[in-house]
């Protein structure tokens, strides 16, 4: 069996990059897999505050691939993408690597099981 490359993932989270849930996370990833967690806090009293934040979303994910070299990112958060439309669209637009944000994940895997 030929040897797995090493990749560099990152993940941005629309809250704190020291959320009790990424530690577990991080456990699931296979050894050749890295990753690079970065919290924005964004929000401070309601997700809603999220909502028509399309233009700084975008600027921070281009910003983060730019600065830490992933291949790879993840938008966590729902409230993110559901609260600006056409976040996802905008991140495939202005960032050259594969792009998934909680909802697509989300969508994806519920296709998978056929639910």
């Amino acid at each position: 069996m030929d040897a797995v490359e090493n990749v560099h993932i990152g993940l941005l989270a629309p809250q704190t990059a020291t959320e009790p849930h990424f530690a577990g996370f991080r456990k699931l990833l296979p050894a050749n897999i890295s990753l690079t967690i970065e919290g924005r806090s964004l929000a401070h009293t309601s997700r809603h505050e999220f909502a028509g934040r399309t233009d700084e979303f975008v600027a921070r994910a281009v910003d983060f691939v730019e600065r830490h070299k992933v291949q790879g990112l993840i938008v966590a958060g729902a409230p993110v993408t559901l609260l600006n439309p056409d976040l996802e669209a905008r991140l495939a637009h202005a960032i050259r690597v594969p792009i998934v944000t909680a909802v697509a994940a989300a969508a994806a895997a519920l296709k998978a099981l056929s639910a």
